[in-house]
């Protein structure tokens, strides 16, 4: 069975080390169990590689993780998604979005960019319990820029209904690591936050200044925003170390700082 918070030492059904049918950059590497106590999800995961810029996406990070901790421990996060309409950007492995489904939303959808991304999170949806109530949609934070949901002609999925779609809940891990990340950042929520809406952002301290000038352009656009630090236990990482997040974890010291958003109803 499989430890908390730890990949299953049992065959998965996909099995130990196994390969996609045939996904174009291969990045499945194993399915790894994340247990929660009260609920188990199953994600594909590949260690990260250098050189290979795809797989970033098909890893768990230690942000992720502890904003997915965070949520699934603290009955606040928890009152903020249940029964609520839940977008995951950059969503990556999904452990996030696949936790706020397990706490109670609505519905969630998984989004990333990637096409491999994409086809790695579908082979993870469907190993969880909660996929009725999840979907996997390709959304380019470019396109919302240029077009925003308010009138795209061009939505980034084939879903008729995604063009005007807006959401009560915006989830999102590590998503600042560059300067120019910024401004798309900020568009995705301008275009996909609907008024009255949360966006909980959790986000490495790898470089306050970004941190800072994010903010700063959130409010300046009329968002409210409330900064805090969370913290990943120790020995929730350590169950993951084969996949190298103890490193990570150290580097940032186990602490992340949670941003929480929030978009005026006028």
């Amino acid at each position: 069975p499989p430890n908390k918070w730890g990949r299953s030492t049992s065959s998965p059904a996909l099995g130990q080390h196994s390969k996609p049918p045939a996904t174009p950059a291969q990045l499945l590497h194993e399915m790894q169990t994340f247990d929660f106590g009260w609920d188990k999800f199953q994600v594909a995961v590949a260690p990260p590689v250098v050189g290979t810029p795809n797989n970033v996406g098909a890893c768990v990070w230690v942000c992720s993780l502890a904003l997915a901790v965070h949520i699934a421990e603290d009955p606040e996060m928890r009152e903020l998604i249940i029964d609520r309409d839940v977008l995951e950007l950059g969503c990556g492995c999904g452990i996030v979005g696949f936790v706020a489904a397990g706490v109670g939303s609505k519905y969630v959808w998984l989004s990333d960019s990637e096409t491999d991304v994409l086809a790695n999170l579908r082979h993870s949806l469907a190993a969880n319990k909660h996929r009725a109530k999840i979907e996997v949609v390709r959304l380019a934070w470019e396109d919302e820029c240029e077009h925003p949901a308010s009138g795209c002609s061009h939505p980034s999925t084939d879903s008729v209904a995604w063009e005007n779609k807006r959401f009560e809940v915006i989830l999102g891990s590590d998503l600042l690591y560059t300067m120019d990340r910024i401004h798309l950042v900020l568009g995705a929520l301008q275009s996909r936050l609907e008024p009255g809406g949360v966006c909980l952002l959790g986000n490495a301290m790898r470089d306050m200044r970004m941190n800072d000038a994010f903010a700063a352009q959130m409010v300046a656009a009329g968002f409210s925003l409330e900064r805090t630090r969370i913290h990943l236990p120790r020995d929730v990482v350590e169950a993951q170390d084969d996949v190298g997040l103890l490193a990570e974890w150290q580097l940032y010291k186990g602490s992340f700082e949670l941003m929480i958003i929030r978009r005026d109803t006028s």
